[in-house]
Parts: structure tokens; sequence; C-alpha cells
């Protein structure tokens, strides 16, 4: 019977000194960042399918940048709308706008369009982890290369 208590007592003194050990060893904890983007709507010459046609572009690209996030990161994407005829609205897939309906992206619903030579500011929490796609709300303006993802 001794010999079952020393040895319960040397257990129970061995986890409290790993249970102390532990809570002074620092976690890294994962902090929210905020991710800004400046973007540019606009046409450009481009050969997607190996004919070249006018496509809408951002920062020259077609389909757009992809946006690298984490849970709990502000997502902010400055949009100007050089486009010299339309008006642009992005839509991001998947993201709850939740305190933030402007920035959904359905136009003439929860948002104004940008009308050409105008600047939005995006503005959103990603409250969940996935992959997700933004896209063009305004017209064909999908189908002519404005969209992109997030993941």
């Amino acid at each position: 019977m001794v010999e079952l208590l020393q040895r319960n007592g040397c257990i129970l003194k061995l986890f409290l000194a790993l249970f102390l050990f532990l809570s002074l060893v620092e976690v890294p904890a994962v902090e929210a960042r905020i991710r800004h983007y400046k973007w540019e709507v606009k046409y450009e010459y481009k050969s997607p399918d190996c004919f070249k046609k006018l496509v809408i572009t951002i920062n020259g690209r077609s389909p757009g940048p992809t946006i690298l996030a984490q849970q709990g990161d502000t997502i902010i994407v400055e949009l100007t709308n050089s486009l010299w005829t339309e008006n642009v609205a992005i839509h991001w897939h998947g993201i709850r706008q939740i305190g933030t309906p402007w920035s959904d992206g359905s136009e003439g619903v929860t948002q104004c369009p940008i009308v050409p030579g105008d600047t939005f500011k995006y503005q959103f929490v990603v409250d969940r982890p996935g992959t997700y796609l933004y896209h063009a709300h305004y017209g064909m303006q999908r189908e002519a290369g404005l969209y992109g993802s997030s993941v």
C-alpha cells in the first residue's frame, strides 16, 4: 500500500511539473492581419485562347490576382475603375458580409456601381476558411475576364 501511494505521489509530481512547464511555454498566437490591395480594372488586349481580343484585367491580369488570407483577416481592396464606358462591381462568393453589406458587390442591390474614373474601397473580414471566387457583377464582364480566387 505504501509503495502504491509513493508511486502515485511520484506520478502526481511529474504531472504537476509537466503542467507547470507547459504553462510557461509561450504558444505563438495567430493574429489577424489587414491585407490591403490596390486594383485597377481596365481594358487590355490579351490572347487567352490564342486569339488577340479585348479583355478586362485587374492590374494587367486576367484572371485577376489571388487573394491569400487566413480566418479573421481583414481584406481591403481599393478598386479603381479605368474602363472607358462601363461601370464595375465585384461580388465575393462565399464571403459573408456581416456588418459590411455594401461590400457584397451586388450592383444595384447592396452597392452602387463604380462608375468610370471612380474608386471604391471593399472591406470585409474573412470569417471562415475556404476557397472562394470573386467576379464582376455587371453585364458580361465576368466572361470578359474579370474574376479571380480567394484562398
